[in-house]
């Protein structure tokens, strides 16, 4: 009998939404603690700078 295949899974990373770096800030605004803040949401809508990381620095 043949052995199954063993295949690698893919470490998902997440996105600002659920990163601990991720910080709240007042009335729906957010901001990336990781180097100098930076606002990610405001007023719960994603700014320019969502995600700015490509999720290098993403933590649980």
């Amino acid at each position: 009998m043949l052995k199954p295949v063993q295949r690698k899974q893919k470490t998902k990373t997440g996105d600002c939404f659920n990163c601990g770096n991720c910080q709240y800030h007042s009335e729906g605004d957010s901001y990336c603690d990781y180097n100098e803040p930076i606002f990610v949401l405001e007023d719960w809508c994603p700014t320019d700078e969502f995600m700015w990381c490509n999720g290098k620095h993403w933590i649980p």
